[in-house]
């Protein structure tokens, strides 16, 4: 992991000035075994031209030690990302020019997202989950297993450190893993109940897991 680094490039303004955000984003489609199961894989990110403020150093160039203080601006942020949806088991829908259709079967999801460390609160987060569509007797159902973690930036995790007095440790990273269950009830109405369980929330070790439960609905016109 980089050591924390007080010194970089920036310029000094006494106020945002408007950008411009260029988003970029490539990708294929593949086929993979023998039955063909079908898959996207994507890679992109994005420039944003607008200034923004430093994490960690004030104006003057040095750790901002106390809340509240007026932050160095950057000029500009970016980051990227990795992302793809692989078909594992089942079977699956395919139209020419678009991506296939998982119909029932086991599928897997995965997403990477690094952001830079001089304007970003996180600094990356990963995301995997496993679906399978199609339960016995409920074919239009599905259960969802996931897991993730956002990495607390650095450079903010020392902010806060210094703030606190340079007392404790570090923030650093959180995780979750979370389980659903898809019941489709009409082909326009579903529902969707989940647990959610959170290890080092805001990524303070110290902290215990947190248990949430939800539940969210979604209707199709």
């Amino acid at each position: 992991m980089p050591k924390n680094s007080f010194i970089g490039k920036g310029h000094l303004l006494t106020s945002p000035l408007p950008g411009v955000l260029l988003p970029f984003e490539t990708g294929v489609r593949v086929h993979i075994g023998s039955h063909g199961y079908p898959g996207a894989y994507r890679i992109g990110g994005w420039i944003n031209t607008a200034a923004a403020p430093d994490v960690l150093l004030a104006n003057d160039g040095r750790p901002a030690t106390l809340a509240g203080m007026s932050m160095l601006h950057r000029s500009g942020s970016h980051g990227g990302y990795l992302w793809f949806q692989q078909q594992l088991t089942g079977t699956f829908t395919e139209k020419p020019g678009e991506d296939a259709v998982v119909t029932q079967g086991l599928t897997a999801y995965v997403t990477l997202t690094m952001v830079d460390k001089e304007t970003g609160p996180v600094s990356s987060q990963v995301t995997a989950s496993l679906r399978y569509l199609g339960l016995p007797s409920r074919k239009n159902d599905a259960v969802t297993l996931a897991f993730g973690t956002n990495h607390v930036n650095s450079r903010l995790a020392t902010l806060y450190w210094y703030q606190d007095g340079k007392k404790g440790p570090r923030r650093n990273s959180e995780f979750a893993i979370e389980t659903d269950y898809t019941f489709q009830a009409t082909k326009w109405l579903y529902f969707e109940p989940n647990v959610q369980f959170w290890v080092d929330p805001g990524g303070y070790t110290q902290k215990n897991m947190i248990t949430v439960l939800g539940v969210k609905t979604g209707v199709t016109f």
